[in-house]
């Protein structure tokens, strides 16, 4: 279902079947676009201009948009060696002192180098998620300042993250996500075709075999502090499609503090971190709703306890079918076909 906002084109945000959190308010949801081609200036009034808010630039490479009334954006060169200016200190160690022009020419030159393959990235503050309309209007507007998503380059292994805020960190509503979420995934690969470029690379690398029969069995029935424990075990890294280190470190904080993962990139928060999509925001086909509302099959699933009991037992009895038949047969138990 479409609807028009000053003639944008603004899809249907379908909403999840828990609309509040643990603590009985309306949940948020986060997310992440990864593009080229706009200018970060440009990005940041384009955002300001959709959202409200002051432009605060706290470098060539990373701009915050403040004050909106949702809370604060960032508009930011997405790679750590560029927006921590690395040469910098490599330049120091050769005794080379240069001035403040010199590094506004090496900045622009950097900048240049990026656009050609590191994602620019808006990170924005967590939405309300009966309010997401802006996201499909906000794409517009950077579609309409020629930005360039996952398919314009092969180099290009830009996606769209989406950090729905988990409706309770217990064990078993976590565990039904988890749940749900491997039984979907293939699922969610195929509607989306995720680009060659991004299957290849190793930021959403599959769940191992081993650890969804662990997780699909019957018999499972871990504590909050087993899930996590297995869950590091078999993934010990945030390359996941669905990485759930962020969640964690939030319901348990202690839980991944001694883990072998990235602990520089994990940030916690109540929410889940879903990496799979694309982010083709040239593509006039293309919507963030589209995306959220796959998400939702997910949560639909989850919040289902009888369906999701079935299609476990019947993944893991069928788990040396082709992927075509399981797909076959998820089909008639999906309430949505986006």
């Amino acid at each position: 279902m479409k609807t028009r906002d000053n003639s944008k084109q603004v899809h249907q945000f379908v909403l999840p079947p828990h609309l509040l959190n643990q603590d009985g308010n309306p949940r948020r949801a986060g997310f992440e676009f990864e593009f080229t081609g706009v200018n970060l200036k440009n990005v940041a009034s384009i955002v300001a201009n959709r959202f409200g808010g002051r432009i605060a630039p706290k470098t060539n490479f990373e701009i915050a948009v403040t004050d909106s009334e949702y809370g604060d954006f960032t508009v930011e060169v997405d790679a750590d060696i560029i927006k921590k200016r690395a040469w910098e200190g490599a330049l120091e160690a050769l005794g080379i002192d240069l001035t403040n022009d010199e590094l506004e020419s090496i900045d622009s030159i950097m900048l240049r180098i990026a656009s050609l393959g590191v994602p620019f990235e808006i990170v924005t503050p967590p939405l309300p998620i009966d309010n997401l309309t802006k996201l499909d209007l906000l794409t517009e507007d950077l579609r309409e300042h020629n930005a360039l998503g996952t398919k314009a380059s092969f180099l290009f292994n830009f996606g769209l993250h989406i950090n729905p805020e988990a409706p309770s960190l217990t064990c078993e509503s976590i565990l039904a996500h988890i749940r749900a979420f491997l039984l979907l995934c293939d699922w969610l690969k195929q509607k989306i075709d995720v680009d060659l470029t991004r299957r290849i690379a190793p930021f959403i690398d599959d769940f191992p075999e081993t650890y969804v029969k662990l997780v699909l069995a019957p018999t499972y029935a871990p504590d909050l502090e087993t899930l996590i424990k297995d869950y590091l075990e078999h993934n010990p890294t945030r390359n996941r499609p669905l990485d759930m280190l962020p969640l964690f470190a939030a319901a348990l904080p202690d839980s991944i503090a001694h883990a072998n993962v990235e602990h520089n990139l994990v940030k916690a928060r109540p929410a889940y971190h879903y990496r799979l999509p694309d982010c083709r925001i040239d593509e006039p086909d293309w919507s963030v709703a589209v995306e959220w509302n796959r998400w939702v099959e997910v949560e639909r699933l989850a919040a289902d306890p009888d369906r999701l009991k079935k299609l476990c037992e019947q993944y893991l009895e069928s788990n040396n079918e082709p992927i075509s038949e399981w797909l076959t047969s998820l089909s008639e138990w999906l309430t949505v076909q986006p």
